[in-house]
Formats: C-alpha cells, structure tokens, sequence
C-alpha cells in the first residue's frame, strides 16, 4: 500500500540514494500508525497529510553518511568521545544546509516554493529530517537541531548567534529568521533505520533463524518520567509502534502553526518566550540501540 509518485522508488532503493528512500518509507509508516489519510498523487513535496479536516504538506530530507554503512566497529570510549564532538560541531552544519536548501527550493514546473504550490497553499509545512551522517549520530543530534533551530547552545543553554566549527561559521537561531516563517515545524526522526525495519519485521513475525535481537535504551513510564530499558525483541509480551524517538520541533514565528494533537505519539517542543516546552508521550522510546547476536 505504499504510493510511489514519481515511478522511480525501486530502482533509487537499489542506489546510493538507499538511505533516503528508507526514510520515506519509514515516514509512510509512521503516518499510516498515526491515522493521517496520505495523498501522493502529486510528487513534491513528498506528503500531504489529513486528519480531522486538517491538511498538512510534508517534505523529507536525509543527512547523507560521510562513511561505509556497512564497517562494523566496536564502539568504545574514544569513538563515543569523537561522535559527542561530531554532534556538537558537525550537525548544526548539516542540519543547516539541509534545511536552508529545502527553504529556499524552487522545484519545477511551478518554480515556486513548496508551500507556495496550488495544492499546498494555506497549509502548514513541515520539513521532516533524519541523520545518517555518522554511525550511531542519530541516537544524539536532536540536540544539535534544537540548538540550530533555536539559536541554543547545547552545553549550557545560553543564547547563541551563530555556530562554529574550525574555520567556519554560520549564522544559528533557523526559525528566527523571517523568510523561514512558513516552516511551521520541523520533524526529526532518529529511526528510519534498517535495525528498527528488523525490530518491527520480528514484531510481525516475519525473523531469521540462529539471530537473537535485542533493544535497550531510554524510555518513558506511565508518567512521562525517562527510564532504561532493555528488551528481548523476541520476548512475545514486546511491542513498540513505528513511531519511537521523534520529535517535532515547533517554529514559534510560523504563519501557519501545527496542531501538535495530529501528532499523539511525538515529543513536541515548544519555545515560549525565554524558556521551552517539551510534551513527551507515557511508555515512549526516546532513545535505543539495536544488538544483534547470532
């Protein structure tokens, strides 16, 4: 039941454009479990969403990888040193350059931006975005878009104008920017991976022999209180939806602002004026890694 608009889906998937097709799968899933009706008659941008009489238009963007998919490597303390360093200096680059690229976008034929389309005017916009830049930076850079898109920065929550990275710089703060006005969200997902499509495929009772998977990580109680977990993907009480360790990422200068209650199972993050806001799901995944034993 997945709609490809522009014909060319499987053959991309058979691509170095591999990630980026996963990550439009992913999100179709996720929109599926969230009960949006998705139209995909047309090709740009890549979703219009409806629910409850409500339009919303989606475009989605990878952060391309900068190393073999494939390496497998023992994560140890010094690589983990090296990918908190990556988080901090790299992602606010990437992120921006992704974001800045998809704002400023004339597609053809119209050559008017995405909001802009007869399809698309008067509804909300949301960039949705997913890292694969470096292994395992997934599981961190939320916090290097928060602080792009905010103009934070990540250590000490102080106010920040632009961001550095050796010898460059760029502007911070994305949502203050007028021009930017009519992104009314950006979605991050850290899970349209080929480990979380292994989880849901067990989950649905489709698993290869002589492999043990398991899942841990952080998660939410009844509450809403962050909690460590660890779980046998295998054990038959384990479940977990698509939608695991997303957050959306509300622009407070947007024409046109999302109803965050579209998105149930989503953290929300809101700035109101000199503080934030988070709305985090009960029994949610935050956070998690996959180990595969064989």
């Amino acid at each position: 039941w997945f709609k490809d608009p522009d014909g060319i889906f499987i053959r991309d998937f058979h691509s170095e454009s591999f990630n980026s097709r996963l990550f439009e799968l992913y999100l179709n899933a996720v929109f599926y479990e969230l009960d949006f009706e998705m139209n995909r008659e047309y090709n740009q941008p890549d979703f219009l969403l409806s629910k409850f009489g409500e339009e919303i238009s989606v475009e989605a963007v990878s952060i391309a990888e900068t190393e073999d998919p494939l390496e497998r490597k023992v994560v140890d303390e010094q690589q983990m040193d090296e990918l908190r360093e990556h988080v901090l200096k790299v992602m606010p680059f990437k992120f921006a350059r992704s974001l800045l690229k998809k704002s400023r976008h004339r597609p053809e034929p119209a050559k008017v931006h995405y909001w802009e389309l007869e399809h698309t005017k008067n509804k909300p916009f949301i960039i949705a975005m997913q890292d694969y830049s470096k292994r395992m930076s997934m599981a961190f850079s939320s916090e290097a878009l928060h602080s792009y898109l905010y103009g934070i920065d990540i250590e000490s929550g102080a106010s920040i104008e632009q961001h550095t990275d050796k010898n460059r710089t760029i502007k911070s703060n994305f949502f203050a920017t007028e021009q930017n006005n009519h992104i009314s969200a950006v979605l991050l997902t850290t899970q349209a991976t080929v480990p979380k499509f292994n989880r849901m495929g067990i989950l649905a009772g489709v698993e290869a022999n002589g492999f043990k998977i398991y899942v841990n990580g952080v998660k939410t109680d009844y509450n809403a209180n962050p909690h460590p977990f660890s779980a046998d993907v295998s054990d038959p009480n384990y479940n977990e939806p698509w939608c695991t360790a997303a957050y959306m990422y509300h622009n407070p200068n947007a024409v046109l602002p999302v109803d965050f209650r579209l998105f149930p199972n989503i953290i929300h993050v809101f700035q109101k004026n000199d503080h934030f806001e988070q709305l985090v799901p009960r029994n949610y995944i935050i956070q998690s890694t996959t180990l595969v034993l064989k």
